[in-house]
């Protein structure tokens, strides 16, 4: 038998045994989408692992790297498409972007995000003997890569499913989120080798679990208190509504009331506004600002806010050095 002959026989193989791929796009669609009610006020952290592992299952069978990276595509789509849909807010209700509009946009975004989990698959795919370590490895480092690429969208990591589940975020203080993301991934894709009875890969979750739920009970004291005095803090929230806060005639009134409930709190070690709180470029609230850099420092206190900058073409750099302020 020839090697073009063993060849196709193989493809052949490979594609009699997959699932129709409209099934297999649905079902990773879906298996993104409920990862959001793992996540808080939900809470219900065994989806952050029902999830990831039907991706997983999904991409374990032999399949080209176009199939495969569709199917991560999908899978990113879904999780970004129903976790992101917050935005949808943001552009439909206090943009004024018309419905069918805003939705193209959601589902843009969810287009783009989902591109990390695509490159996800196409490179798990291409691994030899495709298993949970390197499934693992490479879901944290996509996780890693939407810290900073593209300036950066860390939202909807696995790891945050599990801040209130000491027995898996004690990793946390040692190191980090991505660990906690790595053995929960880890745990998913065990758990569908063990269904397709290969248990060597769910020792080593268990061992690291042991580990985790170790640190949780013998609690470790990580930080320790100074013997400082304790600072006072004020945060002061304006409670702007987002439909008039950026309206020329409203601009003064909404300093007025952050002044006037800052007015008691001058004093404390710090105090706090939220970014943008001052609805105006620096250049067009310096009098403003002045006037709250004078009540700071005539208090000793430290002003913190926000604020949104605009830097002039052909004028000379902007400098900004005043002591207790600082530009988000």
């Amino acid at each position: 038998m020839s090697l073009s002959t063993i060849n196709l026989q193989k493809r052949l193989s490979t594609h009699s045994n997959q699932l129709p791929l409209w099934f297999t796009l649905v079902a990773a669609w879906l298996a993104g989408a409920i990862f959001l009610f793992a996540l808080a006020p939900y809470g219900f952290w065994p989806l952050a692992i029902v999830s990831p592992a039907i991706l997983y299952a999904l991409l374990v069978p032999n399949m080209s790297g176009r199939r495969a990276f569709i199917i991560g595509e999908a899978y990113g789509m879904g999780l970004w498409c129903v976790g992101g849909f917050w935005l949808y807010t943001a552009i439909h209700d206090y943009s004024d972007t018309p419905t069918w509009l805003a939705l193209i946009m959601i589902a843009l975004m969810g287009l783009g995000m989902g591109l990390f989990h695509g490159f996800l698959a196409l490179v798990f795919n291409r691994m030899v003997g495709k298993q949970p370590f390197s499934f693992a490895a490479l879901w944290v480092l996509q996780e890693w890569l939407k810290t900073w690429l593209f300036t950066g969208f860390p939202w909807l990591f696995v790891g945050y499913a599990f801040t209130e589940e000491y027995w898996l975020s004690s990793l946390a203080p040692v190191a980090g989120v991505f660990a906690v993301s790595f053995v929960a991934i880890l745990l998913a894709a065990s758990l569908v080798e063990l269904l397709l009875r290969r248990s060597s890969y769910a020792a080593v979750s268990l061992l690291l679990l042991a580990i985790s739920t170790s640190l949780w009970l013998v609690n470790p004291q990580w930080t320790k208190p100074k013997g400082t005095p304790d600072l006072s803090v004020s945060l002061i929230q304006g409670n702007i509504s987002q439909d008039i806060k950026w309206l020329t005639q409203y601009q003064v009134e909404t300093l007025k009331i952050y002044a006037k409930l800052t007015r008691t709190e001058w004093g404390r070690d710090v105090v706090v506004w939220p970014e943008s709180s001052i609805p105006m470029f620096q250049d067009e609230a310096a009098g403003f600002i002045s006037e709250m850099i004078e009540m700071a420092n005539a208090t000793n206190t430290t002003w913190i806010t926000g604020i949104l900058i605009r830097i002039k073409r052909h004028s000379m750099p902007v400098r900004i050095s005043i002591p207790h302020f600082t530009i988000a």
